[in-house]
């Protein structure tokens, strides 16, 4: 369970760090793309390069949908590991839900 949150923890990091990290996630989604269409793939991404509205939006839904009931669990077993992170996540997604 630690390993799994650290891996997708990025989104709780402090809000300059983690917006760093959505916008290289979204630099490789677009560079998937590319690739797909090169290779004459049928691209799985609808959008090479979301507006920022929408970049957020998904980052909110995958803080939302994966890493809040992992950082909560966590916290339930280590509540002193865990709280800065999950408080840093919540911080996070209220700031983004009011950018998109």
């Amino acid at each position: 369970l630690m390993v799994k949150v650290c891996d997708i923890s990025n989104v709780s990091r402090p809000k300059q760090d983690a917006e760093a990290w959505s916008l290289r996630v979204a630099d490789e989604m677009a560079d998937l793309y590319k690739k797909s269409q090169e290779l004459g793939l049928e691209p799985s991404l609808p959008q090479p390069q979301p507006s920022k509205e929408q970049r957020l939006s998904g980052t909110v839904h995958f803080a939302r949908k994966f890493v809040k009931p992992l950082h909560e669990l966590l916290e339930a077993i280590c509540p002193q590991s865990a709280q800065e992170f999950t408080q840093g996540l919540s911080i996070n997604i209220k700031n983004w839900e009011v950018e998109c």
